[in-house]
């Protein structure tokens, strides 16, 4: 995933900072959803993506099926 994973972890910092702050600044705190929004737009959608989403996907599904026994 590499970009795509950072420009993902950036985003979901920025939304989540933009949350706290915004009781303190709201300028400030637009101004993160601005970027986030930006940088969600930038992230590529490809079969290499979706392949390795899917792979966590089943991973997560495992995981939970060996908690459950």
């Amino acid at each position: 995933m590499d970009k795509n994973f950072d420009l993902y972890c950036s985003s979901l910092l920025m939304l989540r900072a933009s949350d706290h702050l915004y009781k303190h600044d709201p300028d400030f705190s637009n101004y993160l959803l601005e970027k986030a929004t930006k940088y969600i737009q930038l992230i590529k959608i490809d079969q290499k993506l979706i392949d390795e989403v899917n792979k966590y996907a089943s991973e997560i599904e495992e995981s939970v099926k060996e908690d459950i026994r």
